[in-house]
């Protein structure tokens, strides 16, 4: 039909002979977004070389470690990760959050592990700062005391034939051999005195000094006689009265020492060095410190330092282990 319309159109009449055509779309109803959907739809922003929650359980659960977003959170508020960082991103588009340790992934696989075979908090703190994560002080203090009143009480055992002692010549050597009677007396748990004893031999042919084949039970009991040492040192005033600064000097002396082990050869506690023998070492280098004996400490970094030089010159510098 001349002048008809068809389809979605309506005419609105103008001047003579003149019209205009208007197509009719279906109206449709956007309601409002709410503020906190906005915030929701914009982009966040982190800052580069961070790594935020769900990419730390994602890197967490690829290494075998499966870890919720809630437990992370549970491990932040124990001080077992350091606190989130975080950045606005932009106008009503709230906060981002996010690490920017770059060791944060070593880290929580530290925090798994030791959570895993202790189940404790105070032995975690303890591991991480001994490893060489950020422990504040007064954290390391409260831990490594709770841990040292958990500590089982050192018991005697009965002394074996390879144990009969050695007659003594002099008071020096009388005096040793207390010392190594007490070592074969003391029943203090060890996670592996046999692996401990082949590291420290292999280190100390390194360092030069002679192999001691002719009695190896006398330098196990040397070992664990120093061992009921530190233990008894460090459930005392020890760890509460040294200064922030001694705890943090005491701390590179021992990875010092740790590192020297670890290149010292691969033996049956290199896996966990630094949990088997860190604390002795730690704690020896706090004796030292109190007891004004500071120069043992320098003269043994002074020769580690010296043989590493000329047997590994090509790794000079320290770094956690």
């Amino acid at each position: 039909m001349p002048g008809a319309i068809t389809g979605a159109q309506t005419a609105i009449d103008t001047a003579p002979h003149e019209r205009i055509f208007i197509f009719l779309v279906p109206a449709i109803h956007v309601p409002a977004l709410s503020s906190a959907a906005m915030v929701r739809c914009q982009p966040k922003f982190r800052p580069d070389n961070t790594t935020s929650e769900r990419q730390l359980a994602s890197a967490l659960s690829d290494s075998g470690r499966q870890v919720s977003l809630n437990e992370l959170s549970n491990w932040r508020k124990d001080g077992l990760l350091p606190p989130l960082a975080s950045t606005g991103a932009g106008m009503r588009a709230g906060r981002c959050y996010y690490w920017r340790e770059p060791d944060i992934l070593a880290q929580a696989q530290t925090v798994y592990d030791c959570l895993q075979k202790h189940g404790r908090t105070d032995e975690t703190i303890v591991l991480l700062w001994l490893h060489g994560f950020s422990v504040t002080p007064k954290q390391l203090r409260r831990a490594w005391l709770y841990r040292a009143r958990l500590r089982p009480r050192a018991k005697i055992r009965v002394a074996t034939s390879r144990d009969t002692p050695m007659l003594a010549p002099n008071l020096s050597s009388l005096l040793i051999q207390a010392i190594i009677g007490i070592g074969a007396a003391a029943n203090i748990q060890d996670d592996n005195v046999e692996g401990v004893l082949a590291l420290l031999e292999r280190a100390s042919i390194r360092l030069g000094y002679s192999q001691y084949n002719s009695r190896p039970n006398f330098v196990e009991q040397l070992w664990l006689a120093l061992r009921l040492m530190t233990t008894t040192l460090e459930a005392g005033d020890l760890i509460r009265q040294t200064s922030d600064d001694e705890l943090l000097e005491a701390k590179q002396y021992m990875h010092i020492a740790l590192l020297f082990l670890q290149s010292s050869g691969e033996t049956a506690c290199a896996g966990n060095i630094v949990e088997v023998l860190g604390p002795t070492l730690f704690i020896f280098a706090l004796a030292m410190q109190q007891s004004g004996q500071t120069w043992i400490l320098e003269a043994a970094r002074a020769k580690l330092d010296h043989v590493r030089r000329q047997q590994e010159p090509a790794q000079l510098q320290y770094a956690r282990i």
